[in-house]
């Protein structure tokens, strides 16, 4: 009784773990059973606080699937949150005497992955501060030399959202845009004739 009662704490220390450390799927099996004269038919695994829980093996692989399924997608989703918060961190920052150091700090984190949240906290920031429209616009630059892939759908948002604040007759907006888009035509990023349209 005394080595199904310690077995049972090890995996409920490892499940504990498990949730708490982040998991590595690849290389944890949350459930090892071991092997041993207690346990022949059913494996002892304990998914509460009860002293015990007997689960035969069919549904304890049906249990493991489910909880790595759970986990993996509660991991996708902080690990997108934090990408966030670091595209964003790292944008709000864009200065013009710490340029270079922002886009190393971009190309660090999974920007192709996230080129989607770099596109709109570049043109947020820019809407929010058009004075440093310079810097955003060469930090898009620095950008297209990498990664152009990102850079066209930066112009791609901004031509949308100019179309759409031109409908609405939103002035102000309407005007941080078209200075945004006429400082990546300086660049030569875009071409004149996106102006002229």
């Amino acid at each position: 009784m005394a080595n199904v009662q310690k077995k049972q704490h090890t995996i409920r220390t490892h499940i504990h773990n498990e949730f708490n450390s982040g998991p590595d799927f690849e290389s944890t099996n949350m459930f090892k059973a071991q092997e041993g004269p207690a346990c022949n038919k059913t494996k002892s695994v304990t998914l509460s606080n009860t002293d015990e829980c007997d689960i035969p093996p069919a549904k304890r692989r049906h249990l493991q699937g489910t909880l790595t399924k759970t986990l993996i997608t509660e991991y996708q989703r902080l690990a997108w949150e934090a990408l966030k918060e670091n595209i964003k961190d790292k944008v709000k920052e864009a200065d013009r005497s710490n340029l270079s150091a922002i886009s190393r700090g971009l190309f660090k984190c999974n920007i192709l992955r996230g080129r989607g949240l770099v596109a709109n906290a570049i043109i947020r920031a820019q809407l929010r501060s058009p004075s440093s429209t310079p810097v955003y616009a060469a930090l898009v630059c620095k950008i297209h030399r990498k990664l152009p892939i990102i850079s066209k759908l930066i112009f791609k948002r901004l031509i949308l959202l100019f179309r759409r604040t031109h409908q609405r007759n939103d002035k102000i907006r309407c005007l941080a845009i078209i200075k945004f888009i006429s400082h990546l035509i300086n660049k030569n990023m875009l071409r004149e004739t996106v102006a002229l349209q």
